[in-house]
């Protein structure tokens, strides 16, 4: 299989839950070491970056030293969005890395069969991600007035781990 880091983009300012997410407590630890975790145990992951704001840094670097996560490379300081902070962290990435996985923070549930399922398909076809088919009905709308209904069974809820071949998501 081919060597696949995981960037997981954790800079976030957690505004729209009203505290740091990352570091509430979900089964007996945080959010980030749930994350950290679940990638560390796949064996479809060979290493783990993550890019924070400069203030975390620290404390993730101890979390995951505490809760013995191997595969971590390193903990650096992401951007100012989540594109900037993806790219940080692609930028630690090994040379060696034929698959780059970027991964959110805020997924601490992501299952082995996703990670799997998403590094193999990016391994055939370039680029892949989880989705799930949207449930509610979505409507276009612009200024207080409905455009349109879009079909549900055309719309589709991106998820992470998003992974590339890291020629790709390098380029």
């Amino acid at each position: 299989r081919p060597y696949c880091a995981a960037v997981v983009v954790a800079a976030g300012s957690g505004t729209r839950m009203g505290a740091d997410k990352l570091f509430m407590q979900l089964g007996g630890c945080t959010v980030i070491e749930r994350t950290l975790a679940a990638l560390d145990e796949s064996e479809w992951i060979d290493e783990i970056v993550v890019a924070t704001q400069s203030e975390k840094i620290t404390t993730i670097a101890a979390l995951a030293r505490e809760r013995g996560i191997r595969k971590l490379k390193c903990v650096v300081e992401g951007g100012a969005d989540r594109t900037a902070s993806a790219w940080a962290g692609v930028r630690e990435c090994s040379e060696r890395a034929e698959l780059i996985a970027i991964h959110d923070a805020a997924r601490p549930l992501v299952t082995e069969e996703i990670i799997e399922r998403a590094v193999r398909a990016a391994a055939e076809r370039g680029a892949a991600a989880p989705a799930i088919h949207v449930k509610d009905t979505v409507r276009q709308a612009r200024g207080g007035r409905v455009l349109r209904t879009l079909e549900r069974d055309e719309l589709y809820l991106m998820q992470t781990p998003q992974v590339f071949r890291a020629e790709l998501i390098r380029a």
